[in-house]
């Protein structure tokens, strides 16, 4: 079925993660992702080309914070007018990235995320390999509250779902611009973090980050291999508290008529080449 945009474009601008150890979480990507890292109010943060994160201290494989920006305070408007007449609760969002205009919400597995505007060629600027920061899929235990949450309070756009035989959604792909997904989920035993995901201009960088990753004598967690939905080449590897990073390439574009696909819930879904890892 095709589906209706019903939302101003926004992209993932940032993300939190949470650790035991925020400062040697910081170190570890500061150095394996080419980023510069710096002590701020809460935590670190660490900044490379087109990627910002942030680290604070908390429980590990738990996001603190998804945050997306809008090219304009009036495309921010329409959001938090949306939000206000649906009664989804609204507080400040506790970021440096974003002025005081910025809200969050949380959604009902109680992740955070954050809005607000900043302009597509704001750039860190720290050098290293071109690497943007592009999507986070999350766990969930319950699937059609966080549907209905995205989909319906947000106005996320429904990209594609994974189904059993029984049609249960077991995977669901969600966006606010024209890329296949910058926001997913996975049916699990529990509720966190299952990977986040920075968006190469090509397979030719899939093989640079993999070669990269070879001298540092980092092992691939997964890949190469090619997804179903979203069409994206992959590889995977994990950082030192289990979170699962992807380096992807070649990620669906979709145009305006896009319909909502139906997928198996069957490993070829999850990688159109080879093994893949199945959350339940």
């Amino acid at each position: 079925m095709t589906k209706t945009r019903e939302m101003p474009e926004a992209w993932m601008h940032h993300i939190q993660l949470k650790a035991e150890n925020p400062e040697a979480l910081a170190g570890f990507y500061a150095e394996t992702l080419q980023m510069k890292a710096d002590a701020v109010e809460g935590g670190y943060k660490c900044e490379g080309a087109q990627r910002r994160v942030l680290f604070t201290k908390g429980e590990d494989k738990q996001v603190g914070l998804v945050a997306f920006a809008f090219e304009t305070a009036e495309d921010l408007g329409i959001l938090k007018s949306r939000l206000a007449a649906n009664g989804t609760p609204m507080e400040p969002a506790a970021t440096p990235y974003f002025d005081e205009t910025a809200f969050a919400v949380s959604d009902p597995d109680g992740n955070k995320l954050a809005f607000g505007v900043a302009a597509r060629d704001e750039d860190p600027g720290a050098g290293g390999l071109a690497a943007r920061l592009q999507h986070v899929t999350l766990r969930t235990t319950d699937m059609a509250p966080m549907i209905a949450f995205y989909a319906d309070a947000l106005g996320f756009f429904y990209a594609d779902r994974v189904e059993d035989e029984d049609g249960d959604p077991r995977a669901c792909f969600f966006t606010l611009d024209r890329e296949h997904h910058s926001l997913a989920f996975f049916k699990a035993d529990s509720c966190r973090i299952d990977h986040h995901s920075y968006e190469l201009n090509g397979w030719d960088q899939i093989r640079d980050w993999a070669d990269y990753f070879a001298a540092e004598k980092i092992q691939l967690r997964w890949g190469p291999g090619r997804h179903g939905p979203g069409n994206n080449l992959f590889i995977f590897i994990d950082d030192p508290e289990g979170n699962w990073i992807e380096f992807s390439a070649e990620l669906e574009v979709m145009d305006e008529d896009r319909e909502l696909e139906i997928w198996p819930h069957e490993p070829k879904t999850l990688n159109l080449w080879g093994d893949a890892i199945m959350r339940s």
